[in-house]
């Protein structure tokens, strides 16, 4: 039963360290260009949600999505986010 309770708190763990480690990825692979009119990443289950404040980088990145999902799941080593929601 220890084992158990060990494992899920080790996945919460993890998810935890993910929640930031995705952040840290963002800055990385957006740039600071773009990173200065981003206001929220948080990542939510294996979406990831960015809000933008400029209406022409958001039309830009949202063609993107898959290539940004790709990126930032290298960066990280392990698959964390499955699709990425700009707004």
């Amino acid at each position: 039963r220890l084992v158990g309770s060990e494992m899920c708190i080790r996945d919460s763990l993890n998810y935890g360290l993910d929640k930031v480690r995705v952040k840290e990825a963002w800055v990385e692979i957006a740039g600071m260009g773009v990173v200065k009119y981003t206001e929220n990443v948080r990542l939510q289950g294996d979406k990831l949600f960015i809000s933008l404040n400029n209406a022409s980088l958001r039309e830009d990145l949202n063609l993107r999505r898959n290539e940004l999902v790709q990126l930032i799941n290298d960066f990280l080593k392990k698959e964390v986010v499955k699709e990425i929601i700009i707004s």
